[in-house]
C-alpha cells in the first residue's frame, strides 16, 4: 500500500528539518482573526490549543480561523478545529474558517467537516456572512 502524500514542507520536516506553526491573533473590528502558518498536526496541536485558550477569554463577537497559510493539516489538526469551533459555540461565538490549501479542504470534504463548519474563501467573506 502506498503512504498518503504528503506537502514538501512535510517531507523536509521528517527529514530532520524543525518544523513550525505560527500563531498570530488579529483584532478586526470585534472579530478575532487567528492566523496559522506551518503545520497543524500531532506534533503542533498543542501549542495551538494552548494558543487558544489564552485567546478564548478575550470577549470577541466572532473567531475566524484563517487556514490559508496552513503547509500540513493531519487528523489531530482536524480535531483541534473542531473543538476550537464547539468551544466558540458554547460561548454564543460565532466561528468560521478561512481556507486553506488543496489538501486541507480535501481533508475537510472527506470527512464531511465541510458541511457543518462555515468555510468561506477570504478572511472578509466571513465578517460580511
Amino acid at each position: 500500500m502506498t503512504p498518503p502524500l504528503r506537502p514538501a514542507s512535510h517531507a523536509a520536516s521528517q527529514a530532520g528539518e524543525s518544523k513550525a506553526l505560527t500563531i498570530v491573533p488579529l483584532d478586526e473590528d470585534g472579530t478575532q482573526r487567528i492566523v496559522l502558518n506551518g503545520e497543524l498536526d500531532v506534533s503542533t496541536v498543542p501549542v495551538f490549543n494552548k494558543r487558544l485558550s489564552e485567546l478564548r477569554h478575550t470577549g470577541f463577537r466572532s473567531i475566524v480561523l484563517d487556514l490559508s497559510g496552513i503547509s500540513f493539516m493531519d487528523s489531530t489538526g482536524l480535531s483541534a478545529v473542531l473543538v476550537a469551533e464547539m468551544h466558540a459555540r458554547m460561548r454564543g461565538q460565532r466561528f468560521s474558517v478561512v481556507e486553506g490549501p488543496p489538501h486541507v479542504n480535501e481533508l475537510f470534504r472527506l470527512t464531511g467537516v465541510d458541511n457543518f463548519l462555515e468555510i468561506v474563501s477570504h478572511p472578509g467573506a466571513a465578517q460580511n456572512h
